[in-house]
């Protein structure tokens, strides 16, 4: 009985890593950079922070609850978190880069 019992429990834990796992599958930036605005908030609200830093790097720019990340020459995300670092919303800005000061 103990054997079987042992058994189920290790099926219920691995079961449960396999499930945790598949939740916090994070996109690589050139994914989003892909993803209309919708899919990215969906693919990243509710993740923490430091795993999108952790799989991308380091943002481009880091202020208070806000990283902003470089996803193609004309491609800004915005990543707006909470104070317990999980994220919020996100916000996809196209735009020319400015030319440089002379």
């Amino acid at each position: 009985m103990k054997k079987v019992l042992s058994i189920v429990l290790v099926l219920i834990f691995l079961l449960g890593l396999m499930g945790c796992s598949s939740k916090e599958k994070i996109p690589s930036i050139s994914e989003v950079s892909q993803m209309k605005y919708s899919e990215v908030n969906e693919a990243l609200s509710g993740k923490d922070i430091q795993a999108i830093r952790d799989a991308w790097g380091e943002p481009v720019e880091s202020d208070d609850k806000e990283d902003v990340w470089q996803l193609d020459e004309s491609m800004l995300l915005f990543i707006t978190y909470n104070y317990t670092g999980i994220i919020e919303s996100c916000e996809l800005i196209c735009g020319t880069p400015l030319a440089p000061a002379e």
